[in-house]
């Protein structure tokens, strides 16, 4: 709403998530949100509203003024204020989260009655941050080494010979959640040079908590929720989950948040600097806002028909979005033919927002050209998410490894849609605008919202999965031909790249060292004996980009580092943290043999050397590149490119069709 004052609307999820926008001009007053995303954009105000259970954002220029936030029996998404936002008088009541970051105004007199409150440089009132509000109402603040145990049927915090019960802020220090405790509302505070992690094994969760500048760790029957994890990095492991947190700037410190083979992260919301990389892992629902990043390797993000998109039914095509449960949709074998109908047993709806950013996003969808794969296939433009398959040679293709720019490419003009998916009795061979392609396969029970239980049974595919090179790549090469023929042109050229990784060294307050010489492979650097936790930072590619998306190889990496040795006065050390410690944050996985990719900003530390005077670090350099010119010289720079928002809303489909 632009211009307009709206006030006493109840707005609740009865079947979908409400979205409410606040645009510039507009007011919202005295209504109620539940269980949806509210976002107050710039000139936009909120005023004396109940909000309930929402992923809410105040945008550079919007204001809230007098919002009562709470929850009831569930974790709360969270209230954010963006910099350049003002929240007055907010009420913090049970349950809920309220965040102020860097530049935002908090002022008035804020009330707490309940939750979690961080205000992470935000100017409150006359500058002065209330101790009272840093954390939660009585919180304990402490240092060292815990863990969050079940005893007597409740969760308590042990350090040694202490017992504390919640809510506690750890100061530089770190947490265990074990089996069957819940840690929930806890602060884990960073401290110059102790970087607080949490470990959270199996059986226990983490819920409505903040983590600073650190690290979550979520082994096999683990639950991280509600959550916020600032810079942070982070590994969910198979069988581990992250359900509705919120992940920001993780790029500005050791590292990202990766989702690895047999985990699961459901409804993540990304925002400024955050990064969230999955491998072979799945990710369900995904916001990414502001400068986020969401990159699949491989993983499974869940494939969906954008609004509009006709689905062959015993009723005949109709709109993804029309579909119900209980619906026949007619189904097929690999060569096109009838096998029948399936019911539709779950039907899902979500919302993205991605800024415009580039093509590394798997979060933009990917527009299919009328008669992209052979006359009449599609029968109109359609849009997908980029992990959606399409029958070819009687295997399922993900469409990310068909783009080709022209005829089937990204469509950034598309940085808000809606989304939907579609699971039948079973894993179907389905028809979307007279296209063969696929239902959903819940293969991690998500329709339970990610729950796991013994009971479940991995679905069977309809088809096998083709993905190796030497099946993709004819296939994209012949749709290539095609699309020249259809277009008249050839794809855009690739971006330049360069071979140079642009290497340097860069400490925790933000010092550059650059490689005192080059020869060979070894990259030789100069380092003060003050210095003990490093960065090593260079350029990055994908290899999916720099040879071509018929690769499945998605990763974003950095230089394939072997050997480092450090040389001083005294002697010779080598170092091998970066292949023995398989969690370092900024490396991607570990591989066969003695050397690992970076992800571009790699943590070196090297606490354990015993020298007090300069000593010279060498890195051995054995793979890297080629790196596209066109994303800056560096991780950091290319996670600073982009281009502002598009205004709310998305383009109407009859604009995009029309658009050809």
């Amino acid at each position: 709403m632009s211009g307009a004052t709206v006030s006493n609307v109840f707005f609740s999820n009865s079947g979908g998530y409400p979205r409410v926008n606040v645009s510039a001009g507009g007011v919202l007053t005295s209504s109620y949100i539940r269980e949806g995303y509210f976002t107050v954009f710039s000139g936009g105000k909120s005023i004396s509203n109940d909000i309930e259970s929402n992923t809410a954002i105040v945008m550079s220029g919007g204001s809230s003024v007098e919002d009562r936030l709470f929850n009831i029996n569930r974790p709360v998404n969270g209230f954010w204020v963006s910099s350049g936002g003002t929240i007055i008088s907010p009420v913090v009541g049970s349950g809920a989260s309220l965040g102020a970051y860097p530049g935002s105004i908090v002022g008035g007199q804020p009330s707490v009655t309940g939750g979690l409150v961080v205000f992470n440089g935000a100017t409150v009132g006359n500058g002065e941050i209330p101790d009272s509000l840093v954390f939660a109402p009585n919180a304990t603040v402490v240092t060292g080494n815990w863990s969050a145990v079940l005893s007597d049927g409740k969760t308590v915090y042990q350090s040694g010979t202490v017992t504390l019960t919640g809510p506690i802020r750890i100061s530089g220090g770190n947490l265990t959640v074990t089996s069957g405790a819940v840690a929930s509302g806890v602060y884990l505070q960073y401290v110059p040079l102790q970087w607080p992690r949490v470990d959270i094994q199996a059986g226990g969760t983490l819920v409505s908590s903040y983590v600073q500048n650190g690290g979550v760790f979520v082994s096999a029957g683990g639950l991280v929720s509600a959550s916020t994890l600032d810079s942070d990095s982070g590994i969910v492991y198979s069988g581990g989950s992250a359900i509705s947190n919120t992940y920001n700037n993780t790029a500005f410190d050791n590292s990202n948040v990766r989702v690895l083979s047999g985990g699961v992260m459901s409804s993540p919301f990304i925002t400024t600097g955050g990064i969230v990389q999955v491998n072979q892992g799945t990710v369900v629902n995904p916001t990414v806002n502001g400068n986020g990043y969401l990159g699949i390797t491989s993983g499974q993000m869940i494939t969906c028909f954008l609004r509009g998109t006709l689905i062959t039914t015993s009723l005949g095509d109709i709109p993804v979005e029309e579909i119900k449960e209980g619906d026949l949709v007619t189904t097929y074998d690999s060569m096109g033919r009838v096998t029948g109908v399936q019911r539709v047993i779950w039907i899902h709806s979500s919302h993205v927002e991605v800024p415009l950013f580039d093509d590394r996003s798997a979060s933009y969808p990917v527009r299919i050209m009328r008669s992209a794969f052979s006359e009449g296939c599609p029968a109109r433009d359609m849009w997908v998410t980029d992990e959606h398959c399409f029958v070819f040679k009687g295997r399922l293709v993900p469409v990310r490894m068909l783009v080709n720019q022209t005829t089937i490419a990204y469509d950034k003009r598309l940085s808000r849609y809606d989304y939907f998916h579609i699971k039948l009795e079973k894993h179907s061979i389905i028809q979307a605008e007279h296209v063969l392609t696929e239902s959903f396969l819940d293969s991690n029970n998500l329709e339970n919202g990610g729950e796991f239980c013994k009971s479940f049974v991995p679905p069977v595919p309809a088809l096998p999965l083709g993905v190796e090179r030497c099946f993709v790549e004819p296939i994209y090469r012949e749709l290539e031909g095609r699309g020249l023929g259809l277009t008249g042109h050839s794809p855009a050229s690739l971006n330049p790249s360069i071979e140079d990784a642009g290497l340097y060294l860069e400490t925790d307050d933000g010092r550059r060292i650059k490689p005192l010489r080059r020869k060979g492979n070894w990259h030789v650097f100069m380092v003060p004996a003050d210095l003990r936790n490093l960065h090593l930072v260079s350029r990055v590619f994908k290899p999916s980009e720099a040879i071509g998306p018929f690769l499945d190889d998605q990763r974003l990496l950095g230089v394939l580092v072997q050997d480092i040795v450090i040389y001083d006065s005294l002697q010779t050390t080598e170092i091998d943290i970066h292949i023995t410690q398989s969690d370092l944050p900024g490396w991607d996985v570990p591989e066969k043999g003695k050397h690992r990719w970076t992800q571009g900003r790699a943590n070196l530390p090297i606490n354990h050397i015993p020298t007090e005077t300069e000593f010279m670090l060498c890195i051995e350099v054995i793979s890297g590149g080629p790196y596209p010119l066109g994303f800056g010289t560096s991780f950091h720079s290319f996670l600073q490119q982009g281009a502002p928002m598009m205004p709310p809303g998305q383009i109407a489909d009859q604009q995009l069709r029309a658009a050809g």
